[in-house]
């Protein structure tokens, strides 16, 4: 059911392929006030979503703890380049010391929309039902 209660049309093959890269994934703009700029951020795939764990799984220890990790590491597998469909990550993996150096008013920022957009946060799980 959509929004309005509405039935949703049955997934097909194609149609679920045709969502493969980043064409398929919602975006967003986070306007960061404090760095006069705004941000484009998409949603991981299920792919990059994994890679996201395991940056964390790497870090281990108090380092996965500190929220100024934790949002730069959000931020690194968010950010694009655009809004564009085709936009590619702005940051590499690699990145991720550098932007520890941004900010934090604005990491949170990103880091909120795109626990958000992703469906990660507790809003989210109860949207769905789930804890």
């Amino acid at each position: 059911m959509d929004e309005q209660g509405k039935a949703l049309p049955a997934a097909t093959r194609d149609g679920l392929l045709a969502m493969v890269g980043t064409a398929g994934l919602k975006r967003a703009a986070v306007d960061i006030p404090d760095w006069g700029m705004t941000v484009h951020i998409r949603e991981l795939s299920g792919a990059a979503f994994d890679q996201f764990v395991e940056t964390f799984n790497r870090l281990g220890g108090e380092k996965a703890k500190s929220p100024a990790r934790i949002r730069a590491v959000i931020t690194v597998a968010s950010a694009v380049d655009s809004a564009e469909p085709d936009a590619g990550r702005m940051f590499e993996d690699k990145d991720l010391e550098t932007v520890l150096g941004l900010p934090p008013s604005g990491l949170k920022l990103i880091a909120d929309a795109a626990i958000e957009l992703n469906g990660m946060s507790d809003e989210a799980a109860a949207a769905v039902g789930k804890d």
